[in-house]
């Protein structure tokens, strides 16, 4: 398990750390006793995963994510997520962004849901208290809490409409943490009252699904096809490749999935600016340096006849006298050089 933590997002991993003190402190001496084997079979399972999506990058994918991956250097900047840095010095991180992040999860986990079963949460903490030792305790309190307090201060982030889908993965952790109560809670009940516990333990999952239905039902939920239909609208067929520039994650969904997935729009290839998603690239991900960035975006524009962007070319909103005409329509961008 911490194997495939580690190769599929570490970050949460390390949040959710403390967790396993919950688990595993009444046999810590045996654990230590053994931690070169857990240890080693973790790194190597994860080992394995990485190794793969570095030769799967070789092979040039539509879906390349940083990829290729040429060299040792460029799976650690992976790993690291180094590339984020670029992204972390953009956002306008502020403390407005931090209340409501802590606002969504207290949202999603007191109004939603554990509104439900608030009382049977608070036994679930008063027996776990009564249970467990004081190490235990706190490293369960520490998973609860770690996403919403820590996270912020760690992190500079803008939690908008573009990017609290990706921030909102972050409260797994503590919405673990406080289903791992939930059942002392239920035990409290059972040995108080075993005729209530099956009605009781029903209903609220009942409940649960009954109040969640609307907003886990996606089965005519069609936003993100029409807005990327809407999008392709704009430009029209070609008998020329033309490059189509998604400028983030509310954008490259989809579009790759009308142009890669159903296979439609042929006459357009799907690019990202620093190639973090597509194989079709302007520079390299790994290229931090200004200047060439902004040369190699230049270059890309004067490489073709026209270009298209759900996003400003960030890169060059500091130039001026730039042989380009850009006409924007509220939610494309049209490049093209000046005739």
């Amino acid at each position: 398990v911490l194997g495939l933590g580690l190769a599929n997002h570490w970050p949460l991993l390390v949040i959710g750390t403390p967790l396993i003190l919950f688990f595993v402190w009444p046999i810590k001496k045996q654990i230590f006793k053994q931690s070169w084997k857990w240890l080693g079979s973790s790194l190597l399972t994860a080992a394995v995963f990485y190794g793969f999506m570095m030769w799967r990058s070789q092979a040039s994918p539509v879906i390349s994510f940083l990829g290729p991956l040429d060299s040792f250097g460029d799976l650690m900047g992976y790993i690291n997520r180094s590339y984020y840095r670029v992204i972390e010095n953009k956002w306008d991180s502020t403390f407005v962004d931090k209340l409501y992040f802590l606002g969504d999860f207290i949202f999603g986990l007191v109004w939603r849901e554990w509104f439900l079963v608030g009382a049977v949460f608070v036994l679930g903490c008063y027996s776990a208290i009564k249970k467990y030792s004081r190490i235990q305790i706190v490293g369960l309190l520490f998973g609860l809490l770690a996403t919403p307090i820590v996270l912020p201060i760690q992190l500079p982030f803008e939690f908008n409409l573009l990017n609290q889908n990706v921030l909102k993965v972050f409260h797994l952790v503590s919405y673990f943490a406080a289903g791992l109560i939930l059942p002392y809670g239920f035990e409290m009940i059972r040995a108080w009252r075993a005729k209530l516990f099956i009605p009781i333990a029903s209903g609220v999952v009942a409940l649960t699904i009954i109040l969640n239905f609307i907003d886990n039902d996606l089965r005519t939920d069609h936003f993100a096809e029409d807005y990327g239909r809407v999008i392709l609208s704009f430009i029209p067929p070609s008998d020329k490749i033309r490059p189509l520039v998604a400028g983030t994650d509310a954008d490259v969904g989809p579009l790759s999935y009308i142009r890669y997935g159903l296979g439609e729009r042929a006459d357009l290839n799907l690019y990202t600016q620093s190639g973090v998603f597509f194989d079709h690239r302007i520079f390299d991900p790994w290229m931090f340096k200004k200047s060439v960035r902004v040369e190699k975006t230049e270059n890309f524009l004067k490489d073709n006849e026209i270009v298209y962007s759900t996003k400003v070319l960030d890169i060059l909103e500091a130039r001026t006298n730039l042989p380009f005409v850009f006409n924007f329509n509220g939610l494309l961008y049209e490049i093209s050089l000046q005739t």
